[in-house]
C-alpha cells in the first residue's frame, strides 16, 4: 500500500511516498529496515525554504529524528488500553512535545526504553527553527527515533533515572 511519507532529517523535511506491506503500519516498517525507500521525493530546506525535487530517495533510518505517522493505524483487534503520559524530547534541531502510551502502572521512560528505536507520540507538535524564525507542526502521531534523543522530559517526577544512556531533565512546571 502507498502512504504519504513526512520525514525531518537534519537540516530539511523529507516528503513523498513510501509503501508499506498489506497490514503494516509505518512503525513496523521504520523498526524493521534499517533503510526506506521514499518516492517522489522533495527536500525543503529549514534554512530557507527552498525545496529540491528528488525522484526516488533512500534513506537511512538513523538520520532521520522524526516521521509522521501517515497510513493505517494497524489492526483494532491488536490494540491495548494505555495511560497516556506527556513527554518532551530534543532530538537533534527539534524539540517534540506528544504523549507516550503505557499500560496502567507503566513508567514512560522505563517503556520508552524498552521499546524498539522508533516510537510514536499522540497529539504531537515538533518544533524546530527556520530562517523565518521557529516553525511548529502538530501531528496526530510522530514517530520518534529514540536513539538520537539528547534528552527527555516527562510529566512523572519519579520517573527520572529510568532511561539510562539519555540525559533527563526536571519536570518542567508546564507539563
Amino acid at each position: 500500500m502507498r502512504v504519504e511519507f513526512i520525514a525531518y532529517a537534519g537540516d530539511c523535511r523529507v516528503s513523498g511516498a513510501t509503501t508499506l506491506a498489506d497490514g503494516e503500519r509505518l512503525t513496523d516498517l521504520l523498526n524493521r529496515d534499517l533503510a526506506i525507500v521514499v518516492d517522489g521525493a522533495r527536500l525543503t530546506s529549514h534554512a530557507d525554504g527552498h525545496t529540491v525535487e528528488v525522484g526516488q530517495i533512500t534513506l537511512d533510518r538513523d538520520d532521520l529524528f522524526a516521521i509522521e505517522a501517515l497510513g493505517p493505524r494497524g489492526e483494532p483487534a491488536r490494540r491495548l488500553h494505555t495511560v497516556r503520559h506527556r513527554l518532551e524530547v530534543r532530538l537533534g534541531p527539534y524539540t517534540v512535545l506528544g504523549q507516550m502510551h503505557t499500560r496502567p502502572g507503566g513508567r514512560p521512560l522505563v517503556a520508552i526504553s524498552q521499546r524498539s528505536p522508533m516510537v510514536p507520540l499522540t497529539s504531537a507538535t515538533i518544533a524546530f527553527n527556520t530562517g523565518d524564525g521557529i516553525e511548529a507542526v502538530d501531528v496526530e502521531t510522530l514517530i520518534i527515533n529514540r536513539s538520537l534523543a539528547e534528552w527527555v522530559r516527562t510529566d512523572v517526577g519519579d520517573d527520572l533515572p529510568a532511561l539510562v544512556g539519555v540525559p533527563v531533565a526536571a519536570p518542567h512546571p508546564a507539563i
